[in-house]
């Protein structure tokens, strides 16, 4: 199988005699097989390079074939437990409880499970462990499939665990400070239970024209966490990072806050003028004829701040609910006039 999902690909194989009895194919285009027990499984490149390794965690590969029987299928299954490949069992042996389809519906099979048009049966698994120093008493422990989400991130577990404390041991989870979606004390029935668990953190958090401040959260992203100090977003807040940005510790948040609101203002109207000119009226002058009056007007006003400070003012809309009353005023044009000069003057003013 090609890691894009399109048709199959020919590798050749370390021993002619001898039939591969689980493969898989790596998402590096390399394929994995496996002819005896244990967990450790060849590697062959497509390029015919041989080599053995031990299968890593995660596995390299999406997906994974058993060829063979009952047995086959349960090695190739203890193989990849506690990761989230698929394994598809072709029954070649008498024994086929378990597997999904024979030979003749290999081909078919293999080109639904490519273009993922399958489903999963997920079974339940046993751990035997020897407690006695004889050896005479044996413990079974049943594995539990707990599809957790650990800050968010989903992740399917197995786990032996009888509670939810000791299955937080198991995953290496600290017992002291998460949050947990069940009591701690709780059993774990065998069908296991979603658990969602969150890790303590802290963050910074500049709030508007606040300064900057250390705030521990279990939130998961931004959003969440100012809803959880009691400092949510309003809708024409802005916020860095986004407000779906997962937290991590040390996690920068800074939030700009808008607000924009409406107000009804009376303002007064300054009177128009009415000036008459007056030729006898020195230039410069002015008589008050009528004091007149402002009028007041009522506006709707928009006004916009951000972090506090006025950004912005916008009018909407204006009526006259008091008209002025003219102020009537009379303007001197009389220029003032220029006294004579004596005659013996003259001449001196103009050698100067």
């Amino acid at each position: 199988m090609n890691p894009d999902g399109t048709g199959f690909r020919a590798f050749p194989l370390p021993n002619p005699n001898s039939s591969p009895r689980i493969i898989a194919l790596g998402a590096d285009g390399n394929m994995w097989f496996s002819e005896h027990t244990g967990n450790r499984m060849g590697r062959i490149t497509p390029a015919g390079q041989i080599s053995e390794y031990a299968i890593p965690t995660p596995n390299p590969f999406p997906r994974a074939i058993a060829l063979g029987g009952d047995g086959t299928l349960l090695r190739a299954a203890r193989t990849t437990i506690g990761t989230d490949v698929p394994v598809l069992g072709v029954n070649l042996g008498h024994l086929g409880f378990l597997a999904s389809v024979g030979p003749e519906q290999m081909g078919a099979a293999l080109e639904a499970m490519l273009a993922g048009d399958y489903w999963l049966d997920t079974r339940f698994t046993l751990r035997a462990r020897v407690i006695a120093a004889d050896g005479s008493k044996i413990v079974l422990r049943r594995g539990r499939l707990i599809p957790g989400r650990l800050d968010g991130g989903g992740r399917r577990v197995w786990t032996t665990a009888l509670t939810v404390e000791d299955a937080l041991r198991q995953l290496e989870i600290r017992t002291e400070g998460p949050e947990v979606s069940a009591d701690r004390a709780r059993r774990i029935p065998l069908h296991g239970f979603a658990l969602e668990i969150r890790t303590p953190k802290t963050v910074v958090l500049v709030d508007g024209a606040e300064a900057p401040r250390e705030v521990p959260t279990t939130a998961q992203n931004v959003e969440e966490f100012l809803a959880d100090i009691g400092a949510p977003l309003e809708f024409t807040d802005t916020v860095l990072p986004a407000r779906t940005t997962p937290l991590v510790a040390g996690t920068r948040v800074e939030v700009t806050r808008v607000r924009i609101t409406e107000e009804t203002q009376t303002v007064k109207v300054d009177p128009p003028v009415e000036a008459t000119e007056d030729p006898e009226l020195a230039k410069g002058e002015e008589k008050v004829v009528e004091e007149g009056a402002a009028g007041e007007r009522v506006v709707i006003v928009r006004i916009t701040t951000t972090n506090g400070q006025e950004t912005r003012r916008e009018e909407l809309s204006g009526q006259v609910t008091q008209e002025p009353v003219v102020r009537k005023l009379i303007v001197g044009t009389k220029e003032a006039a220029v006294p004579p000069i004596p005659d013996g003057e003259v001449g001196d003013r103009l050698a100067e």
